[in-house]
């Protein structure tokens, strides 16, 4: 729509501009524009000698608009310009001159040399819908046969047009130097431009990737469509694709033109899905995105030039949506949100400016419309990367101190989990050396019982005739030996254990008053602090997500999985170490399974009594024991399996909690 803009302008312009004379020509001038020296009839059916007889009768006009305002599609219009070869006769063949054009969408060119008093001569013959000539194109520009003309001889170019979707009349005539260097600097460009824009996609297109932005990678395809519309127009497909199809050159052209408006505008409701609230907007986008993939099943249905116009309207509605999703991109914040939101509309101002210089002529000497195309491709291009690759940097950048937030916080709360398991280790540790010492006393106190009372009648018989007072004394000191031993032995028997007994249900008591906690807490808790020695050995630790709950002592519960996952872990020199939950009877059972070297059941027997281990073991035999006492400590059953070579799989079995028995049921 900017090109057609800029097109029509710039013939305004060329309308305003003084009437139309004789194109002087001299060798020493590079080239001579034609546009604004044409003037322009529609073809009846007289053809060549019908047109030049109305152009000798003043049946011209200089307006381009004016001569083609009751053209029905591809008719033909002819446009006349004399020129001649303003040089002296100083003896010369003649000097040569080429045509050259670049119209986009020219359906066909033929181009004949009358000379005044001497014959006609064709010196271009182009249709679109013939097979590729490549000695009709210098570069990505149409040109003629040399055009030739005496000193001082005048002549006619007489040019019949065939427009395509674009109604132009764009044509100077060059000499043979000016031809071969400016074709030489085109092709030099179009392959630095061609090569710099599709690097750029292409390192967009992987960065995005790597990045997993599906969005950045739709807009990465509209833009190669782009860039391939544009090589369409400057017919490097027409050269190297099909040259023998020339069918296929039109259909080609919608095709890519379409399919890069649905890319683009799809991906614009993509992106808005992607912000939340923004849902309604997203579907009504991705509606509309569905009419150009609709129009491309048209193509060679419906008469080209309605698909062309509709496509036309379609890109439109493209760049519309692009705006309505970038003002939806609550995403980016700070600095990188003005940017954002300012790009767009600095760069269509860029295409406004470049509209208005062409149309004024300001550039048409230095700007054809090849490169006003290309500017304005490079620079949607540019919004489009820049936008998308700051979109997903800042969002990356916050997703990136978010989680830093979170893991910083888990570690936190890790470490505090290890240093209450490490007290609760330590204190355990405390009370079984102190049960042992105690024992010891015990052992001691009741052997010491008997040589007491040996020892007390061998001194009774021995000072049977000593002095009153000192069997007195001996009788005190042996009284007290034997009370320090009889009360120690008091303090730990059975009237001891009934007393533990009385104390440990007013426990249970308490205990009962403990809220209901989930065991993926547990499971959680204990996967952060063993997921790192798993990882250092390639282990995969796993944890099997679930809803069930317990109401057995917190404690209790995350020493024995701890233990047990531990044990695991450390036995496990490859493949997995699982911990999950599942109902059954009545019961909830946590299972932790592993893939490590297993044991017989005489080992697992052993290894369930304290300070026992394997020969391979660097613990201190505790681990099982410890799982096991806590289990029986508190009503629990602990029960294993295991298969030499395959693994061990260890159930702790905990009663559902009160009132939630149907749940675990129906799950």
């Amino acid at each position: 729509m900017l090109i057609a803009l800029a097109v029509f302008g710039r013939a305004a312009v060329a309308a305003a501009a003084d009437a139309p004379g004789i194109v002087q020509l001299k060798p020493s001038m590079a080239y001579s524009e034609l546009s604004d020296h044409l003037v322009f009839r529609l073809e009846d059916e007289g053809g060549l000698a019908s047109a030049y007889r109305a152009y000798l009768a003043g049946g011209f006009t200089p307006d381009l608009a004016t001569a083609a305002k009751d053209q029905v599609p591809y008719q033909p219009v002819w446009a006349a310009v004399e020129i001649t070869n303003d040089t002296p006769d100083d003896g010369r063949t003649g000097d040569s001159w080429f045509l050259t054009s670049q119209v986009y969408g020219l359906v066909g060119l033929d181009v004949s040399v009358v000379r005044h008093g001497g014959p006609t001569e064709e010196v271009l013959s182009y249709s679109a819908r013939r097979a590729f000539q490549a000695d009709q194109f210098a570069g990505t520009r149409l040109r003629s046969a040399a055009i030739v003309l005496a000193p001082d001889e005048t002549a006619t170019l007489m040019l019949k047009m065939v427009f395509g979707p674009v109604r132009q009349a764009a044509f100077r005539l060059e000499t043979a130097g000016e031809l071969q260097s400016r074709t030489f600097l085109s092709g030099v460009l179009s392959a630095v431009y061609y090569a710099f824009a599709l690097s750029s996609i292409l390192f967009f297109l992987g960065f995005v990737l790597s990045m997993g932005s599906l969005s950045g990678v739709g807009y990465g395809v509209a833009l190669i469509l782009g860039l391939s519309f544009l090589a369409y127009l400057d017919g490097f497909f027409f050269r190297f694709v099909y040259p023998d199809h020339p069918d296929l050159h039109l259909k080609v052209g919608l095709f890519l033109l379409l399919a890069c408006a649905g890319t683009g505008t799809f991906v614009a409701g993509r992106s808005v899905s992607e912000e939340k609230g923004n849902n309604r907007t997203a579907l009504i986008l991705k509606a509309l995105a569905a009419i150009p993939f609709l129009a491309i099943a048209l193509i060679g249905l419906v008469p080209p030039e309605i698909l062309a116009n509709l496509s036309y309207g379609l890109m439109v509605m493209m760049f519309a949506a692009n705006v309505v999703a970038a003002s939806h991109w609550r995403g980016i914040e700070g600095r990188w949100r003005t940017v954002i939101h300012a790009l767009f509309p600095a760069s269509l101002a860029f295409c406004l400016v470049l509209v208005v210089l062409y149309a004024s002529g300001w550039l048409g000497a230095v700007l054809d419309p090849g490169l006003l195309v290309k500017a304005f491709f490079g620079v949607i291009a540019l919004w489009v990367i820049l936008g998308n690759t700051a979109s997903i940097v800042d969002l990356r950048r916050q997703h990136a101190a978010t989680m830093a937030r979170e893991i910083d916080a888990l570690r936190r709360e890790a470490d505090a989990n290890r240093e209450r398991m490490r007290a609760q280790d330590q204190y355990m540790k405390a009370r079984d050396l102190a049960a042992l010492r105690q024992q010891q006393l015990v052992t001691a106190s009741h052997d010491l019982k008997q040589p007491l009372a040996s020892l007390r009648m061998t001194v009774d018989t021995l000072a049977r005739d000593s002095d009153p007072a000192v069997r007195a004394q001996l009788n005190e000191a042996f009284d007290y030996m034997r009370s320090l031993s009889t009360e120690y032995l008091a303090a730990t028997g059975p009237e001891r254990d009934e007393d533990a007994a009385d104390t440990r249900d007013a426990d249970e008591a308490d205990d009962a008053t403990i809220e209901i906690y989930p065991l993926s807490l547990v499971f959680e808790t204990v996967a952060r602090m063993f997921r790192d020695e798993a990882v250092s050995k390639g282990i995969d630790l796993r944890v099997v997500p679930t809803s069930a709950q317990s109401a057995v002592p917190f404690m209790a519960v995350m020493r024995i999985v701890s233990n047990l996952v531990s044990n695991a872990v450390k036995h496990t020199d490859r493949g997995a170490v699982l911990i999950g939950a599942r109902h059954r009877q009545g019961r909830t059972g946590i299972c932790i399974a592993d893939q490590g070297a297993g044991m017989s059941r005489e080992q697992l027997a052993r290894f369930r009594k304290a300070y026992v281990k394997g020969d391979q073991s660097r613990g201190h035999g505790l681990g099982l024991s410890i799982a096991f006492d806590l289990a029986g400590t508190h009503g629990l059953v602990l029960d294993a399996s295991s298969v030499p070579g395959c693994g061990t799989i260890f159930h702790l079995w905990l009663p559902i909690p009160a009132g939630m028995q149907s749940e675990a049921q129906a799950s």
